[in-house]
């Protein structure tokens, strides 16, 4: 019967704004449900963990340039690291050089304005591994990492014999008419704000739960949120 089949599949959608930690939740429940990340998955994301510590640490000097200047003798592994596209072996001792400079330390205390992911600091701690040519990311590198989405997104796990669908769409705001083709056997909505970001995002995630809940969608069938 009707009941019977909503049990065997239980489809949720999550919602939260940009950089709100719906895709990490996602990637968390995977892993918790031994469902493994794929060898396409984990070749992604390995390069998307070089990109989030590059290009932290090359905002970070940026910033550094901005409010003062970076000392001397850091001058020359700075514009190293400035230069790079992409995160080689022999720029871990750069890196973790520039990571202990307290000019670079200064401007990390202000990565909430700068949009600076908060786990960059994670990255920087582990660089001599993500720096190898066979690095391959652990589950605590892919939880940490920090990737846009856009578009629809599905992750499927099974827990206590019910099939589970977890729907991640885009959380930016070119990203949320694409929502409204999404809801169809939908029986619950996760909505993710992240905490750390607080000060940042305040009023649009406000906004957005405020937006989310007043959708006809929401009256005309029975969810929870």
């Amino acid at each position: 019967n009707k009941v019977s089949l909503l049990l065997k599949h239980f489809e949720r959608f999550l919602l939260g704004t940009g950089d709100s930690g719906k895709s990490t939740f996602a990637r968390q429940l995977k892993v918790i449900h031994r469902v493994a990340f794929s060898p396409t998955e984990l070749q992604r994301f390995s390069t998307v963990v070089k990109e989030n510590l590059l290009g932290s640490l090359q905002a970070l000097i940026q910033h550094t340039k901005t409010i003062g200047k970076i000392p001397k003798k850091f001058e020359k592994d700075a514009a190293k690291i400035s230069d790079a596209a992409t995160l080689l072996p022999e720029h871990a001792k750069l890196v973790t050089r520039l990571w202990k400079c307290d000019a670079i330390q200064n401007a990390w205390e202000d990565r909430s304005t700068l949009q600076i992911p908060s786990t960059a600091n994670y990255f920087m701690e582990n660089v001599d591994r993500i720096c190898l040519n066979d690095y391959i990311p652990t589950n605590e590198d892919i939880f940490r990492a920090k990737l846009k989405t856009t578009g629809i997104f599905e992750t499927m796990f099974e827990a206590r014999g019910i099939n589970f669908l977890m729907v991640d769409v885009g959380g930016q705001r070119t990203e949320r008419r694409k929502w409204l083709h999404s809801f169809d056997g939908v029986l619950a909505v996760i909505f993710i704000a992240a905490l750390d970001e607080c000060k940042l995002h305040f009023f649009s995630t406000t906004f957005l739960f405020g937006y989310t809940l007043m959708k006809t969608f929401f009256f005309n069938q029975k969810k929870s949120i």
